[in-house]
């Protein structure tokens, strides 16, 4: 029984680490949105077509305190020429 024990608390740790791949990157951009301050974190730097990492942080705009687990979608899309430049809607 302890060898299963063992294998299974090792299968575990492979698959923790392998999907905590978070928290990287650079500052992208940064916007106030109501009662938030957000701020994009991007990897690779220049960012390039295919993979990304994009890291999201929330901030109370009054306080600075970061908040944890807020609930964030994030939508991309391309930027067409003639565009302004908007971080967040």
């Amino acid at each position: 029984m302890k060898p299963l024990c063992v294998l299974a608390a090792c299968l575990m740790l492979v698959i923790g680490a392998t999907a905590a791949r978070a928290d990287g990157g650079r500052h992208a951009a940064a916007s106030g949105c109501r009662r938030l301050t957000i701020t994009l974190f991007a990897a690779p730097q220049p960012l390039h077509t295919g993979a990304a990492d994009l890291s999201v942080m929330t901030q109370d705009r009054s306080s600075g305190q970061i908040l944890l687990d807020p609930v964030i979608d994030l939508t991309l899309r391309p930027q067409l020429p003639a565009e302004p430049r908007r971080p967040f809607d």
